[in-house]
């Protein structure tokens, strides 16, 4: 999914190549969920596995950190990791990754609706087509379909187990000042690439899934 984020021009075989491998992960994932013993669907995990990183959700314009995709989640999870060693990195991304895509997606919406349309099925309503009862402006559409996007992601990571809140680690607001002096050694005081990430931001990321 990082991949997917890079805020570069689309390159509609790349998209195609990184948000299938997202829906086959998550049909594997509950099918695992359901029967640990299931070899086909473990199968199918490893090899979304191996696509996610051997490049081709990431072909295109071939510039490291643009359509390389975005990997800001994972530095702000490090800092997570590093706190508390109890917490695997599977599991903050699970609360962090969503908390970054709300920060963040007003930078490059259409690369969420991309995102929404191919890996979610979740389109932005049209007031007049769908024959609402409310009106809804286009860019509350848009909106409505990203943060419904985010939703259902997390919803699904829950599904598996996978928390919610940084609270249910137990980190709280003091926690995050001792974040962020190694954030800064680590990436400096601005980062990023789909959208460029202050200490300030980062604060405000970490505040938000408390």
């Amino acid at each position: 999914m990082e991949r997917l984020f890079s805020g570069e021009p689309a390159v509609g075989v790349t998209d195609n190549s990184a948000c299938g491998p997202v829906r086959a992960a998550m049909e594997a994932a509950s099918k695992v969920m359901e029967n640990p013993d299931d070899y086909d669907a473990r199968a199918e995990i490893m090899w979304v596995g191996t696509l996610a990183h051997n490049g081709l959700a990431g072909c295109g314009l071939g510039v490291l950190g643009l359509r390389d995709g975005d990997w800001t989640c994972h530095v702000l999870e490090h800092e997570l990791s590093a706190l508390d060693t109890k917490i695997t990195h599977d599991a903050g991304l699970a609360v962090i990754f969503p908390a970054w895509l709300r920060y963040a997606w007003r930078e490059h919406p259409e690369r969420f609706l991309e995102f929404s349309a191919q890996a979610f099925g979740v389109e932005p309503v049209d007031s007049d087509a769908d024959e609402l009862d409310v009106e809804v402006t286009p860019e509350q559409a848009i909106e409505y379909a990203v943060e419904a996007t985010i939703d259902e992601l997390q919803d699904f990571n829950v599904s598996l187990g996978m928390p919610r809140t940084l609270s249910e680690f137990g980190v709280t607001e003091d926690d995050i000042e001792k974040m962020i002096p190694d954030l800064k050694i680590n990436r400096g005081e601005l980062f990023g690439s789909f959208k460029k990430l202050t200490l300030d931001d980062a604060r405000k990321i970490y505040r938000s899934t408390l």
